[in-house]
């Protein structure tokens, strides 16, 4: 996943007043996590990642980006297996979501959208 490409959609999308969220895999989402702490006016509500060999975890990360600047991170997938679903527009990396589908990841809506990305 090219994550300066996926940075600049976002950021689109955000000055358009649209909440974004990212589903990728855990570097990916520390280099896009870097991108949008460095904008201005981003405020770090909640930030849990950690390393794969560290935490065990290997599924993929949610990250959200609030048209008011909150950013959150979070593991997608909860130990108890329940999946972080939303609303809003969705940026879902395709090589980082395993045997899931995008669909599981959001509660469908008129305000949902899916963009499929990866594989680039």
């Amino acid at each position: 996943m090219n994550t300066q490409k996926v940075f600049s959609k976002v950021i689109k999308a955000n000055s358009e007043g649209k909440d974004v969220s990212v589903i990728t895999n855990y570097t990916n989402s520390t280099e896009l996590l870097k991108y949008i702490l460095s904008m201005p006016n981003t405020h770090i509500v909640s930030i849990d990642i950690a390393d794969e060999l560290w935490d065990n975890y290997y599924d993929p990360y949610l990250i959200d980006l609030s048209v008011n600047g909150d950013v959150y991170c979070q593991p997608v997938v909860f130990k108890d297996g329940q999946i972080a679903a939303g609303e809003g527009l969705y940026f879902i990396d395709v090589l980082a979501i395993g045997e899931y589908l995008p669909e599981d990841f959001v509660i469908k809506g008129e305000n949902t959208k899916i963009k499929l990305i990866g594989g680039d």
